[in-house]
């Protein structure tokens, strides 16, 4: 359904630097799949969102919606295809226009592409319905919702012109976890009976866990390892990888108390800067010389995994085995 070939977007910072936010992604998501991309913040993941969906313009690299390039696109031609390509937005509490009622922030995306009032009212209807709540909620206003009951408002909007892909940009991020529980079995709903496709952004493996297909996993503004959910989660290659799924906490506690986390050293690196090598190689425990000479790219080594890593990690047992400071 979508692909992406090297996608680069920077932002100048002064006449003599500028910063590099996504240093050239590839990836593709089909019919039907959830696609998680998962990294620290700063990483450039909402970038990317942001830029397939060309709400930000990407310096260069292309984009494909079905086989056609939407880069070069114009604000008319992208037009129509804003229908089949939305998005939801990490913080429902700003997603919402706090002076419109639920129904006319429903309404607003069908309004624009010419709906029919009555068609209008009718789906207005079915959203609220689709997503777990009540049509009583149509005449409030946000204020007068819970967060949850917002986001699930947000989701609507985004189903409101019966879209193929999301672009889901932390979703849950701003919820408690009981909530994030009932918006995840959402938007596994949504997909199974509708057939949408997701891009799942998030800085929590566990979080996408359950939903996800493939993983991607981002530093720097760079993929260092992707593949399908069940191998990144059982042999992560790359030692970001494994630093991220060491912090998720374990249900048992008797195995918590016993779990290390692998804790990296240091900060990340300023991202106006320009690093030679692998741009992990100050906070990793396995770099060695060769790491500082050479940018390393996503390969296939020995698992169904893509890692960019000199040094990949060869044991699939142990993640959070040993303290990593």
């Amino acid at each position: 359904m979508i692909e992406v070939s090297n996608l680069v977007k920077t932002y100048p910072v002064n006449h003599r630097k500028e910063l590099t936010a996504v240093g050239g992604v590839s990836f593709s998501i089909r019919e039907g799949e959830t696609l998680a991309l998962v990294g620290e913040s700063g990483s450039g993941k909402s970038t990317v969102g942001r830029c397939l969906l060309r709400l930000i313009e990407p310096t260069s690299g292309d984009v494909r919606y079905r086989g056609k390039s939407i880069t070069g696109l114009s604000r008319r031609q992208l037009r129509p295809l804003r229908q089949e390509l939305q998005i939801v937005f990490q913080d429902p509490y700003s997603a919402i226009d706090p002076r419109m009622t639920i129904e006319a922030f429903l309404a607003e995306p069908m309004q624009v592409h010419g709906w029919a009032r009555p068609d209008i009212a009718v789906r207005v209807t079915e959203l609220l319905v689709t997503v777990d709540l009540g049509p009583e909620l149509a005449g409030r206003y946000p204020h007068e919702l819970s967060g949850g009951q917002r986001q699930r408002v947000v989701i609507a909007r985004a189903l409101a012109l019966r879209p193929r892909l999301l672009v889901l940009d932390e979703p849950v991020a701003a919820l408690d976890v009981s909530i994030q529980a009932g918006i995840m079995r959402l938007l596994s709903r949504l997909q199974r009976d509708q057939g949408l496709s997701y891009l799942f952004i998030a800085h929590d493996l566990a979080v996408v866990r359950q939903l996800s297909h493939r993983v991607a996993v981002m530093h720097r503004g760079l993929i260092v390892e992707t593949g399908a959910a069940k191998d990144v989660y059982t042999f992560p290659r790359h030692p970001y990888t494994r630093a991220l799924l060491s912090a998720i906490p374990m249900p048992d506690p008797r195995l918590e108390r016993q779990r290390k986390r692998i804790v990296l050293s240091g900060d990340p690196p300023d991202p106006a800067d320009r690093i030679e090598g692998c741009a992990f190689r100050s906070r990793c425990w396995k770099s060695e010389e060769d790491c500082s000479k050479e940018e390393p790219t996503l390969t296939a080594y020995d698992t169904p995994t893509l890692v960019a890593c000199h040094h990949p990690e060869t044991e699939p047992a142990g993640i959070g085995a040993e303290s990593r400071s």
